[in-house]
């Protein structure tokens, strides 16, 4: 079935240039995913722009490359008519600067099909020819934070500590619903991710930012706590700082 323009499940636009190597993995996450319809058009030309960067961040370069060739199928898929003519017109209104080389020439191609309007064609690649697209910036990786060695003296053990230390303690987690989407989310977000699995602060930061709307104070804790079940039953596996989903191997 041709693909159709569904703007009211369209994902929220997100700023993407300029954000730096890591964050731009948690960001494109979902993105990479959706079909060009659920996407901003802004959004769009981001990603494809992306994908053209000499050096966009590892662990996503395969997926920008899938979602190139599929972006260059979906648009020639759009039936003429009402969906193709949606499209045009979403697009037109975008800065020629934001429009990527990639994305004019799978325009460009568009006027070879017979069931085209080649004059609608010639005017967008005309409003974008005497411009160059602005390159995808990326910003500087941040940082990372060093941890200082404790300095302080150890505490003195009381009797009253000694009698709690062998205590369980309670889980930080105990709405049922809470730890079912979490769990979802991170089975999902390792279903779709490369062979090599996903960095921990990425799939870490990726379900947090799914689960916000639902469960705002999610905690980095809470969504380890749940990998680290979901390791011990077997269902993913952590090596090297990264996860992956055991169905993978």
């Amino acid at each position: 079935m041709p693909p159709e323009v569904h703007m009211s499940r369209r994902a929220e636009f997100q700023q993407l240039r300029g954000s730096d190597p890591t964050r731009l993995e948690i960001q494109v996450q979902d993105l990479l995913r959706r079909p060009v319809g659920q996407l901003a058009p802004a959004n769009l030309m981001d990603l494809l722009a992306l994908a053209e960067h000499p050096e966009p961040p590892a662990a996503i370069q395969g997926d920008l490359a899938k979602f190139v060739v599929r972006v260059k199928k979906e648009v020639s898929d759009l039936p003429s008519g009402g969906s193709w003519d949606t499209f045009v017109k979403e697009i037109s209104v975008l800065a020629p600067e934001d429009v990527p080389a990639g994305f004019r020439s799978m325009i460009d191609e568009q006027k070879m099909r017979d069931d085209r309007d080649s004059g609608q064609i010639d005017g967008l690649l005309e409003k974008w020819s005497g411009t160059e697209p602005v390159p995808f910036s990326v910003g500087e990786k941040a940082p990372e934070i060093v941890k200082a060695k404790a300095t302080r003296a150890p505490r003195k053990t009381t009797r009253k500590a000694s009698a709690g230390a062998g205590r369980a303690r309670p889980s930080a987690i105990t709405d049922e619903d809470r730890i079912r989407l979490v769990t979802d989310l991170c089975m999902e977000r390792l279903a779709n991710a490369s062979d090599s699995g996903l960095k921990e602060l990425v799939l870490v930061a990726g379900v947090r930012h799914r689960a916000k709307e639902q469960y705002p104070n999610v905690t980095p804790n809470e969504v380890t706590s749940i990998l680290k079940t979901l390791k011990a039953t077997g269902r993913v596996r952590y090596s090297a700082g990264r996860w992956s989903s055991v169905a993978r191997w």
